[in-house]
């Protein structure tokens, strides 16, 4: 006798024994006998199987935690503006052609800002990068089941209430996921060789998303898409981005 025929046996006895106290409780006829249910048990079909067995499908993605509260962004805006008073990129004010130019001074902050980010990168141990990894792959994972979500109740009767959300956990998904795709590309190419632990992805994660931001706000206006205006004042370090946002920092 297999364990399985055994153990199918067990939950029909059990299952017999179960009707029969419901039934008494009742006051209601014995009904049908233990040995004719339990025959009547081994000839029917499963109710029930488990299956065990080796699967090659990855686990169910860990949650996205990484914060993005004010603070870790006010880091990243101190850790730039130390890198652009480092470097002394002149101050002043530009506009158009004159701030995105090759070599000038947009061109300078980006590749500032870019060195300032591999900088980071190198003085974490070498965990970080599989760290990266699965903070991408749980950014990706929460960005689809949020998109899956956003769709179902935007066509449901209640979806204009919705439309605000939507756009928002549009734009924070986009930015978690393209922030970590551009900071795990820094790793890959500049691999972390520090014992720095990490612990600290949420501070990379917000200035690899300033790097980014800098980097496509300065290849629209190069291709004429909106105007650009440019100030790194002798105080305050001001990236002015396009017509109409802006981040700061104040150095020590």
């Amino acid at each position: 006798m297999s364990w399985r025929f055994f153990l199918d046996q067990v939950l029909g006895h059990l299952l017999h024994h179960l009707v029969a106290a419901v039934r008494a409780g009742r006051a209601a006829s014995p009904g049908t006998s233990r040995k004719k249910f339990i025959t009547a048990w081994d000839t029917a079909l499963p109710v029930l199987r488990l299956i065990t067995d080796a699967t090659a499908r990855p686990g169910a993605a860990p949650p996205f935690t990484l914060p993005c509260s004010r603070h870790v962004q006010v880091h990243a805006l101190r850790i730039a503006a130390d890198a652009v008073r480092d470097a002394r990129i002149a101050a002043g004010t530009w506009h158009g052609p004159d701030a995105y130019r090759t070599g000038g001074p947009g061109d300078q902050l980006l590749h500032t800002l870019e060195t300032a980010l591999d900088q980071q990168i190198r003085a974490h141990h070498p965990d970080l990068v599989p760290e990266l990894a699965r903070q991408l792959n749980a950014a990706f994972a929460q960005r689809t089941r949020g998109q899956h979500e956003v769709t179902v109740n935007l066509a449901l009767p209640w979806g204009a209430n919705w439309e605000p959300e939507a756009g928002r956990r549009q734009r924070e998904a986009a930015t978690a996921t393209t922030a970590l795709q551009l900071l795990l590309q820094h790793a890959i190419a500049h691999p972390p060789g520090g014992d720095q632990a990490p612990d600290t992805v949420a501070d990379l994660v917000a200035l690899a998303e300033l790097v980014r931001h800098c980097g496509t706000t300065a290849v629209g206006a190069a291709r004429r898409l909106y105007d650009l205006h440019l100030t790194i004042h002798s105080t305050w370090t001001v990236l002015a981005v396009g017509q109409r946002r802006g981040l700061r920092a104040r150095p020590d």
